[in-house]
């Protein structure tokens, strides 16, 4: 498995040979952790937030294509505070 970072805030992991029902609850994980963690700065609390799209390549993707439906995914995960 191999953490990326992908522009300013954004990240990308790749865990291979494995499902997106096996990525899923790990990524759950890593958000409740997130989300459970302030930092302070200044004498002042600060709330983390963050959002995950998950996808799965698909025979014969592109890189471009696999990040698109990850994006999509992170997109939708925003608005509906799926993730």
């Amino acid at each position: 498995n191999k953490l990326y970072r992908f522009g300013g805030d954004e990240f990308v992991i790749i865990f291979n040979r494995m499902t997106l029902h096996q990525v899923e609850p790990i990524i759950k994980r890593i958000v409740k952790k997130i989300q459970n963690t302030t930092l302070k700065y200044k004498d002042e609390l600060i709330k983390i937030t963050i959002s995950a799209g998950i996808t799965q390549h698909k025979k014969g993707d592109t890189f471009e294509e696999i990040l698109k439906r990850a994006d999509m995914a992170l997109y939708e995960a925003k608005i509906n505070r799926n993730i």
